[in-house]
């Protein structure tokens, strides 16, 4: 009897930490990362409280991208008027995540997911805000 022959898997080839760091240098240097994180920082101050009369609430990751369609400065293409492509929106979706993630290290910004791969949520850190965290979390 003859063995049966095996089935290889084509599976993706692993990037290696180079071709990672050089994707993600791209996608930042192409997104402009300071200007995206300066535009959602000003949409932020601006236009929470137009959305919240609290200002101490989560907004929704995908409620903000939908206020910031009709807000996005000329700098980065204007307000999105209609439908985008899907991949047209991930683009937009992405480029708002890493300036959320700028704003986060910059302590202007939190961010909360519950559990992971569910949705996302963002609150601006504010006197109101700052005011609920306890004073061993804050700097000196």
């Amino acid at each position: 009897m003859s063995e049966p022959s095996r089935v290889r898997s084509h599976r993706p080839k692993p990037h290696t930490k180079r071709e990672a760091v050089k994707a993600i240098a791209e996608l930042a240097h192409q997104e402009n990362l300071n200007e995206i994180a300066d535009a959602l920082n000003a949409f932020l101050e601006n236009h929470w409280d137009d959305v919240f009369e609290d200002s101490v609430n989560w907004m929704d990751f995908e409620l903000l991208l939908t206020h910031w369609a009709s807000f996005r400065p000329e700098i980065l293409g204007g307000p999105i008027e209609g439908e985008l492509s899907e991949a047209d929106y991930k683009h937009e979706k992405v480029g708002v995540f890493w300036g959320l993630l700028f704003l986060t290290s910059q302590s202007k910004v939190e961010l909360l997911q519950e559990n992971f791969y569910q949705d996302l949520k963002v609150r601006q850190l504010n006197e109101a805000t700052l005011a609920e965290v306890p004073a061993y979390v804050l700097p000196d």
